[in-house]
């Protein structure tokens, strides 16, 4: 998957809408659109607009996604994007815009390989489209920078289109972060708890901390039930990473994630999540945690939590607005893309179950709570 370093999508609420507002009513972002609404581009009856979009974009089976483009770092938002399905023509249109005052530090291009993931990765439709006249230079650049080709000319404006099968085709074939890794690497799915055993007691006692690790015999007894998965990174007959799931019906939550010591910055890691999607045919919901960078001990700590919850982000995981605290430990929630984005609200009925499956009622009374976000 793409390097998506410093941007997330972020759905905006009711009360987000002044983001909007100021962006439209704004001469200098707003500029390209002069022609259609002369004479700035700025689109009249800002709150018109906005309650328009909020009530009828982002809902399931109507074809439309809205979301802006918000940065990691600070929670700024930076720009939107969109995409759309046009009865008249049978396809998806699309657009993007970053507000005037962030161009220049490339969100134009990570903003359209965001929108990409979601369309082509969690949504699965078939392919996007977008035109501009021909003197958008910049908007030209970032969109043959992802992969988009020219089909022609209407109106003085470019025709741009790409598939999903040339965008997944193409994004795949670089796995992102480190050296390329061995093409003949697999997964392999553990057929016996004698494997998972063997991992448990030999690599993850040394990979993960004591308050991070679960007992053996608590995974055992999952196993047993069919409530648990494990799943193996090899190369010949080396084993170079280890992926565990406690599972719940169809619904999963990675439990441990680990890449063999001395193989690590090899793109292995990336590699690995990317092979991990095609196991899960029957998924409905896949959710892993990330220490919360917010209750981080100190600057060190914080900077850790945070690497790590890039390094998910830029691999198309999507952050939910869900937090919990777990034996002690502050998480936030991430979905992996496998089909149709759940709500808040989802999320927490699927985490929530997953835990309760798992530890005696006294236990996960007072062990395991979702906290405000």
């Amino acid at each position: 998957m793409l390097d998506h370093k410093e941007l997330e999508l972020y759905i905006p609420q009711r009360n987000d809408g002044w983001f909007y507002k100021k962006m439209i009513s704004d001469p200098e972002t707003m500029a390209y659109n002069a022609p259609w609404f002369p004479p700035d581009g700025c689109i009249p009856n800002a709150e018109e607009a906005w309650e328009e979009l909020a009530s009828s974009w982002n809902i399931p089976g109507s074809g439309r996604f809205y979301a802006y483009l918000r940065r990691i770092t600070d929670g700024r938002f930076v720009g939107d994007v969109n995409y759309h399905y046009d009865p008249e023509r049978d396809r998806y249109d699309m657009g993007i815009v970053i507000l005037a005052s962030e161009r220049g530090k490339g969100y134009g291009t990570e903003g359209l390989r965001l929108l990409l993931d979601k369309a082509f990765r969690v949504d699965g439709i078939s392919g996007l489209h977008n035109d501009f006249e021909t003197t958008r230079d910049a908007a030209f650049k970032i969109h043959k920078a992802v992969g988009f080709r020219e089909t022609g000319m209407e109106n003085g404006c470019v025709q741009l289109e790409i598939t999903r099968k040339e965008y997944l085709s193409e994004a795949d074939a670089d796995p992102g972060g480190g050296e390329a890794p061995d093409p003949e690497c697999r997964v392999e799915r553990a057929a016996d708890f004698s494997r998972v055993a063997d991992i448990y007691e030999t690599r993850l006692t040394k990979d993960f901390k004591r308050s991070e690790r679960r007992p053996l015999s608590t995974i055992r007894r999952k196993w047993e039930q069919e409530e648990y998965e494990a799943f193996l990174l090899m190369r010949g007959g080396e084993t170079l990473g280890y992926a565990f799931f406690v599972r719940n019906g169809n619904n999963y939550l990675f439990d441990y994630l680990a890449i063999a010591e001395g193989h690590r910055d090899e793109g292995l890691g990336t590699l690995f999540l990317r092979k991990l999607g095609d196991c899960f045919d029957d998924a409905d919901c896949i959710l892993s945690e990330v220490d919360d960078p917010d209750k981080a001990a100190d600057a060190e700590e914080r900077t850790l939590c945070e690497k790590r919850m890039q390094f998910y982000l830029r691999n198309g995981y999507l952050k939910t607005g869900v937090t919990a605290r777990v034996f002690g430990v502050d998480y936030r929630l991430l979905e992996v893309p496998c089909g149709r984005e759940h709500t808040d609200e989802e999320v927490r009925t699927v985490y929530t179950e997953l835990y309760r499956s798992t530890f005696p009622p006294l236990i996960f009374q007072t062990q395991f709570s979702l906290t405000p976000s």
